[in-house]
């Protein structure tokens, strides 16, 4: 990789394993769900309603925190950032897991404390891959966001292995699980820091290109937020992750319901749609790097305007096409796939749309654009799709239709972007 920063090539290598580390910690989040239905399910229990909570607090707490730590990452050292939110992130999973079986206490601790941490923790490792590797700017932060959306496979499995085969409690795989990422938390944090050098060097870098290249927003901070890119970025941000979260949520039922409907029998499309459920998964860790070196290479807005493209088309095409293993395994993969490159493209978009000493604070509000569609997505499908096991394989064409047209015209709008 070419870089113009200071560090050395094994420095920043380091950094950005222990980037890397970090938010592989910090997808325990995002396993969290699976995790507790896993364990409800397996107790014979129904708290889908307590869940859902829980699941909504947590992201909502994620975004304030998140929006906090934009504020804040630029004045205080990062690694300060990320052992808070460490702390936060470990106290609060342990704490839920000790507290028994689904309570209040889960909702403060599970939802308010472990999002508050990694909502916290999230923001640091994605601005310094970004800062660390201007010129490959969005492979370095695609290989970051892969960590942390690798969260969802790798702790969901390590939970059920430790319940499985060790048979332990949950509680206590919740409280190993939570100090397990308050440890690797704290020891990543001290890789993560800023020294007065690297302070230096960001703001000579900021200064000469002012006069390298142009500055797309002028004035100040209050003009940035009120400029029609941060909201066409914004915008489109929010259509293009709410569809992935729709397509995560809708593969396993709907694609059961249509291969039942062709005349597979119900063990069999059930283990296809559960292999579709894992390659979605799969699918979304490789999309960031991939997406990301696609676009160092490109103009990101065309970049980016494909992949909303070919997620409007698959949704359009798959909304009448589902009906063999091939097309249900198809459909998780692109979804994935494309979901999982947003989190590739829009920082590195952002950097290139916002100055360097606004991109932190930008950021974090672009960024709730994700989290709001993590909690949209999950009611929209319940709502549309909540009826799947009916038999009726027709059942939430339309909405997939709908959501395709969406992503075929922010694809365009994308194209409206400032380019490099």
């Amino acid at each position: 990789m070419t870089h113009r920063t200071g560090r050395s090539d094994s420095t920043r290598m380091l950094v950005l394993t222990a980037s890397v580390i970090i938010e592989v910690c910090l997808g325990l989040i995002l396993a969290w769900p699976t995790i507790l239905t896993e364990r409800v399910t397996s107790a014979h229990l129904d708290f889908s309603v307590q869940l859902r909570w829980i699941h909504a607090l947590t992201l909502v707490a994620f975004a304030f925190s998140t929006v906090a730590a934009g504020k804040l990452l630029d004045r205080v050292d990062p690694g300060l950032c990320v052992r808070a939110g460490g702390v936060a992130l470990g106290v609060g999973l342990a704490a839920a897991g000790m507290a028994g079986k689904i309570s209040v206490m889960w909702l403060c601790f599970a939802g308010i404390v472990a999002g508050s941490g990694a909502g916290f923790a999230y923001l640091v490792p994605v601005i310094l891959a970004v800062r660390l590797f201007p010129s490959e700017k969005g492979l370095a932060s695609g290989i970051v966001a892969a960590g942390f959306l690798s969260g969802v496979i790798i702790w969901s499995r390590i939970a059920v292995y430790l319940v499985n085969v060790h048979l332990l409690s949950w509680s206590v795989v919740h409280i190993l699980l939570g100090l397990t990422v308050l440890v690797c938390c704290l020891a990543g944090s001290f890789f993560v820091t800023r020294s007065d050098t690297d302070r230096r060097e960001e703001e000579w870098h900021a200064l000469s290109d002012n006069f390298t290249r142009p500055k797309y927003m002028p004035g100040g901070l209050g003009d940035k937020l009120a400029s029609y890119t941060f909201y066409a970025i914004f915008f489109v941000f929010f259509v293009s992750a709410f569809s992935g979260h729709i397509a995560s949520g809708i593969i396993q039922p709907y694609g059961i319901e249509s291969l039942r409907a062709r005349g597979l029998e119900n063990k069999i499309a059930m283990s296809v749609s559960a292999l579709a459920v894992f390659l979605f998964q799969l699918a979304s860790v490789v999309g960031p790097p991939a997406w990301g070196m696609i676009s160092d290479r490109m103009d990101r807005r065309w970049v980016i305007a494909v992949l909303c493209g070919i997620q409007g088309v698959v949704l359009f095409l798959m909304a009448y096409t589902v009906g063999s293993p091939q097309s249900v395994i198809l459909f998780a993969c692109l979804t994935g796939f494309n979901y999982g490159g947003n989190l590739g493209l829009f920082p590195a978009v952002t950097a290139e749309n916002f100055d360097d000493r606004s991109l932190t604070w930008v950021y974090s509000l672009i960024f709730l654009a994700f989290i709001a569609a993590g909690v949209a997505g999950p009611e929209t499908t319940d709502y549309f799709f909540g009826e799947a096991g009916t038999g009726e394989a027709s059942l939430g064409k339309t909405p997939l239709v709908v959501l395709a047209a969406a992503c075929l015209g922010v694809s365009v709008l994308a194209l409206f972007f400032k380019g490099r």
